[in-house]
């Protein structure tokens, strides 16, 4: 949602917002925040896309710019999904999607009830519509939620604690496949949304088109800024898994969930100075010296301590500083490519200048 309280034919109104006026805007975003796509709602349109519902009008749009049949994956929450909708995005576009679902939206699927489930935490129901070749499934884990998923369903289950109330501790329960996907795949444009907020402008241009030009440019901004784990990753592709490799990186490409990602699915430990609006929440390591330096790392943390020599400005003279072990190792390796530029420098030659080396 784009605030705007001004006068516009297609402002609207959502009263869970944080920003309740504005103009509303659908977006397909990644699971890292980068947004790929956008659509302006400026009203019901005169012919629709489709024959079914709103929610797929929103969707089929977004998706027109992807390369069909190459095993993409869609996770979209309850007001755009429908089994008709994730039927059509398999057979037409070759993407395999995801979504919660209401239960009028259903088409006659039968699942347990609420009080039967109620009875067995983590109890799995699920019902499988050949034709169509779609899977609901409903869990009762904190509450009753049912998925619609294209391409799996219940297995393979495995385990996740929850808090029982009536025992006052922590108990397994079952979690199947399509719940833990669509868990470590939603809240790509929610986290989009958060990395924009605390920079958009407050401007007081009573013309609606400013502000959607404004929104476009910062989004545009903040894609560039989310791009550090597709500039790492690829880089690190041909270096051996799980060796006890360590990466060092600057705080345009450091990320919560890139250090998270190096360590877990590459071995790497890695470490790097980060930017406060990229610490999604979490209390880190912070050291003074010169200035507040953050940093996020996976191996290790601020012991153990040694001492370094810095220049007091109010004594005038060089005093002794605490030093975290992390800190002298940044400091240590960190360089390697800018020391690389200074050696190349000195042999560069100018195309311009016609007397050669």
């Amino acid at each position: 949602m784009i605030p705007f309280k001004e006068r516009i034919g297609f402002r609207q109104y959502l009263k869970d917002k944080p920003h309740s006026w504005g103009v509303k805007v659908f977006t397909r975003a990644g699971i890292s925040g980068i947004v790929c796509d956008t659509e302006i709602y400026t009203g019901k349109r005169a012919i629709e896309i489709s024959e079914l519902d709103q929610g797929t009008d929103v969707v089929l749009p977004l998706v027109e710019n992807l390369p069909k049949f190459v095993n993409f994956k869609l996770f979209f929450e309850n007001f755009y999904t429908g089994i008709d909708l994730i039927h059509k995005l398999q057979v037409e576009y070759g993407i395999d999607s995801c979504g919660t679902i209401r239960s009028n939206k259903m088409r006659g699927a039968v699942l347990n009830t609420y009080p039967n489930m109620k009875k067995n935490g983590g109890s799995v129901d699920f019902r499988f519509e050949r034709h169509s070749e779609v899977s609901v499934v409903k869990c009762y884990d904190n509450i009753p939620v049912q998925l619609v998923s294209s391409y799996f369903a219940v297995t393979p289950i495995d385990k996740r604690q929850r808090w029982d109330g009536t025992s006052r501790k922590y108990v397994e329960v079952d979690r199947p496949r399509v719940f833990r996907d669509y868990n470590n795949s939603m809240g790509g444009v929610d986290l989009a949304d958060m990395f924009q907020d605390p920079y958009r402008t407050n401007i007081r241009s009573k013309k609606w088109y400013m502000r959607i030009m404004l929104e476009g440019t910062l989004e545009a901004l903040q894609n560039g800024s989310n791009e550090g784990t597709d500039v790492v990753l690829p880089l690190v592709e041909n270096m051996p898994k799980f060796m006890n490799f360590k990466l060092f990186f600057d705080n345009f490409y450091a990320g919560i969930d890139l250090i998270h990602k190096l360590q877990v699915e590459y071995g790497i430990d890695s470490f790097g100075t980060i930017r406060s609006k990229k610490m999604r929440g979490a209390v880190l390591d912070t050291y003074a010296n010169m200035k507040k330096v953050q940093l996020a790392l996976s191996y290790y943390a601020v012991t153990p301590i040694n001492k370094c020599q810095r220049w007091d400005g109010t004594s005038r003279k060089y005093v002794e500083v605490d030093r975290p072990r992390v800190v002298r190792d940044y400091n240590n390796s960190m360089e390697g490519v800018d020391l690389a530029d200074m050696f190349l420098e000195p042999y560069r030659t100018d195309p311009a200048q016609r007397n050669g080396i």
